[in-house]
Formats: structure tokens, sequence, C-alpha cells
């Protein structure tokens, strides 16, 4: 038996929906209209991404959501400058 119990590739026995397709895998996550960033998800994501390449850790101590997008915005400014 395969990875997690599944049997066989495309097509196996042990999987209900025939294979590795989008349903097996990702299944309601890959809905595309959750692909779709709001603007606030976006200032997050770039507060995370900054953070981590300026300090060499994930920001996980921050509390991204109670923060204003003010606030958002002048962390993004100063972690760019720290990073330039």
């Amino acid at each position: 038996m395969g990875r997690g119990g599944h049997r066989g590739g495309r097509g196996g026995r042990g999987c209900l929906t025939g294979g590795w397709g989008p349903a097996t895998v990702a299944g309601p996550l890959l809905d595309p209209g959750r692909l779709k960033m709001t603007r606030r998800e976006a200032l997050e994501a770039t507060v995370w991404d900054l953070y981590k390449d300026v300090h060499g850790m994930r920001p996980r101590f921050l509390d991204l959501g109670k923060m204003t997008e003010e606030e958002l915005f002048r962390l993004i400014e100063r972690l760019s400058a720290e990073r330039s």
C-alpha cells in the first residue's frame, strides 16, 4: 500500500474518485473563489514574509489580526527599511 493508505496510482481501487485528482488531493481548498486575497490578508502575508526575511523567524508572537491596516502599513515600511 502507498502513502496514506492509498492503493495504486490513477484509478487504483483504494481511491473512491479514481485517482489523485483535485477532489482527492485538495478538495474544496482549491475553490477558485478562495484564491483571491483580501487587502488585509495581503498586508498580513507581506508582514509575515518580510519579518522572516529580516529576522530569520516567523512573527508568531505578533497578533496581526488585532492591528489596524495603518499599523500593518507602518510595520511593512519599517521592515522594508531594515531589509535594505
